[in-house]
């Protein structure tokens, strides 16, 4: 009896190393999958509004609003994108709703609708009709804004008597509102009409209009519509991006999830307690894979970046002596450690708090730079009043009501590295002074 509970024992563990082993096996596969995948070019990053609310709003409610109405080919196409998304979100969340009503629903889509204690909604999709109502809160980086945020939103929309009524709550992870934003009795109220969902559902939503078949058809015979596809596909993106799901994860899942031969482990599985040991296994070995590409990464970033952080380290030094308890301290790990999960690191930033503007160098992964920036409306135009000379080092990059950026390219080789190490420290200087003077 011993002797054969130790072998279905030793048997056990076999099959798991195996599993573990083959695993880890696939990591070829997934790196020639990473190395030939589509480059990653997030539109929204590159001007600076990846993660902005209210940019963010804006993109939604301009897809939410899109109504297609055409005759192609004697085939009818309808496509009102307000009405897709709420049948998505009720079907994902098993809500029985009744189609012949929500056919009929002439959706309006509302952007900062004001309510009656002058807060206003994120987006509101309205039908005319009185029907439905879904009210969206949209949240990246901000929190709950004042004392009973969703109570107002959702009281104002019942005294509006519409019949039925959704609250969509969107951040990053489908987190809840707080009980300062929602009670906890109006939440049990609402019950599942609260709908508590992350910005890679929107992302979700999107991938599978794409897939619409009325959709690949308008697509396929009306070209102009090619522009509305392009728009999603990022929008798409950015979606992921905010819930912290990057292209080569689903590289990696998808890979691990198609292997005949681990679906086949998996359907021998009779003990159901053994499912919970192989899910330990494959994120075990999940880990390993993600750590074989972060070294990998780390390589790559290293052979492309290595003179610029020794550059950025040497000028920090510099900066130190003369403005010692000034500026932050960093260290090469550091950056290359910002930079594998991040696009941009910022060194030696310097707050100027009265004109509430940066200097500092930005490193990336493909170039490095010496940045001036605010972020605040009303002390841009104090930093506008300092363009002249800000411009004899630096060129204007960006200038909108969230951003004005100032920004120069420090490019060198091995013969000009000190030189150009010299003229950058001279450059900060100078805008530092001038920034003193000014505050």
């Amino acid at each position: 009896m011993l002797k054969t509970i130790i072998k279905k024992f030793q048997d056990d563990e076999k099959r798991k190393i195996e599993l573990l082993k083959h695993i880890i096996s696939k990591k070829e596969s997934i790196f020639k999958e990473l190395t030939n995948r589509a480059p990653y070019i997030n539109i929204f990053n590159l001007i600076l509004i990846d993660e902005q609310e209210k940019f963010n709003s804006q993109m939604l409610y301009d897809i939410l609003k899109v109504n297609i109405n055409k005759n192609i080919n004697g085939f009818d196409i309808k496509l009102n994108f307000a009405k897709i998304f709420i049948e998505f979100l009720f079907n994902k969340h098993n809500i029985k709703y009744k189609s012949n009503i929500i056919n009929k629903c002439k959706f309006e889509i509302k952007k900062e609708f004001q309510t009656q204690n002058k807060k206003f909604i994120d987006l509101l999709i309205l039908d005319n009709k009185k029907n439905y109502a879904v009210i969206i809160e949209n949240k990246i980086n901000s929190g709950d804004n004042g004392v009973n945020q969703i109570t107002d939103y959702y009281n104002d929309i019942k005294d509006r008597n519409i019949t039925n009524i959704y609250v969509v709550y969107l951040t990053r992870y489908g987190y809840e509102p707080s009980e300062n934003s929602l009670s906890n009795e109006l939440k049990e109220k609402i019950g599942e009409n609260l709908f508590c969902i992350s910005h890679s559902f929107i992302a979700s939503w999107l991938e599978s209009v794409l897939e619409n078949d009325m959709f690949i058809k308008l697509i396929e015979n009306e070209k102009d519509y090619k522009v509305l596809e392009s728009a999603m596909l990022q929008f798409i993106q950015n979606e992921n991006y905010l819930s912290g799901i990057e292209p080569y994860n689903k590289v990696i899942n998808n890979i691990l999830l198609d292997d005949e031969e681990l679906n086949k482990l998996f359907e021998n599985i009779e003990d159901i307690a053994k499912y919970d040991e192989y899910i330990e296994i494959y994120n075990n070995a999940l880990d390993i894979i993600r750590d074989k590409i972060r070294d990998k990464k780390l390589y790559i970033l290293k052979s492309r970046k290595e003179e610029d952080i020794k550059f950025t380290i040497l000028l920090q030094e510099k900066l130190l002596n003369k403005y010692s308890g000034k500026i932050e301290e960093t260290d090469e790990n550091t950056i290359y450690e910002h930079l594998l999960d991040n696009t941009e690191y910022h060194c030696d930033c310097i707050p100027f708090e009265k004109i509430n503007t940066y200097l500092y160098i930005s490193n990336t992964h493909d170039n490095i730079k010496l940045c001036l920036s605010t972020y605040d409306e009303n002390n841009k135009q104090k930093l506008l009043k300092l363009e002249n000379e800000i411009t004899e080092k630096l060129n204007k990059d960006i200038e909108h009501k969230k951003k004005l950026l100032y920004s120069k390219n420090i490019e060198f080789n091995n013969d000009t590295f000190n030189k150009k190490l010299d003229e950058i420290y001279d450059d900060y200087n100078y805008l530092y002074n001038l920034l003193i003077r000014r505050r």
